[in-house]
């Protein structure tokens, strides 16, 4: 399941961080970047991490095997529990969908461009130069090529991979007011008829 440049969410001891996997033996280890220091001490404390990759969550356990200190890589052992679920619970289609992303952070509000890769009902893949992580939340805002404009829709990242300014993040929509639900219904009608779905 593992792929270069992957972002995984580990926690342990309630200390959580992403780390960028950088390779791995099957069955013995993985190599994951790790800028925060806490993560390069010897804690035999088990460590759970979470990942998503080609519509599928995944979730294992893990422990510490050691350190490269000189290229911020901790070793973990390889897991032998991966265990994984579809996210996608409804029909999704690819589209190429310009967006405004707004998020919060210590009071201050920062928006930034993405754009809407693939969408369902219940969610989005949205490519931006922004990582959000897991179980951040953010607005989204836009306009429909049918001409009708979206704003103040809540969505929640479920996982976010990528590097160097190129991310991916898989969403999932919180809240919908009422007017843009009925919009991306019918934007969503087209694309399906587009589709012959």
């Amino acid at each position: 399941m593992f792929k270069s440049g992957m972002e995984i969410t580990l926690e342990r001891n309630r200390l959580s961080a992403r780390a960028l996997v950088r390779g791995w033996k099957d069955g013995a280890y993985i190599l994951m970047e790790m800028p925060d220091l806490r993560w390069k001490q010897n804690d035999q404390s088990p460590i759970v991490g979470r990942a998503s990759r080609g519509g599928k969550y995944y979730g294992f356990t893990t422990k510490y095997l050691g350190v490269l200190p000189e290229i911020n890589i901790v070793i973990l052992e390889y897991p032998e529990d991966i265990v994984d679920s579809v996210l996608r619970t409804t029909e999704r289609y690819p589209v190429t969908l310009p967006v405004t992303l707004s998020a919060k952070n210590k009071g201050k509000e920062f928006t930034y461009q993405g754009v809407i890769t693939d969408l369902s009902k219940g969610g989005c893949l949205i490519r931006s130069q922004r990582s959000f992580s897991v179980n951040e939340t953010f607005t989204l805002s836009g306009s429909f090529p049918t001409g009708e404009s979206f704003s103040g829709i809540l969505l929640t990242a479920l996982a976010s991979n990528g590097s160097d300014g190129k991310f991916e993040i898989r969403c999932r929509f919180d809240s919908i007011p009422p007017d843009d639900e009925r919009s991306l219904s019918r934007f969503l009608g087209m694309v399906k008829t587009v589709h012959g779905a």
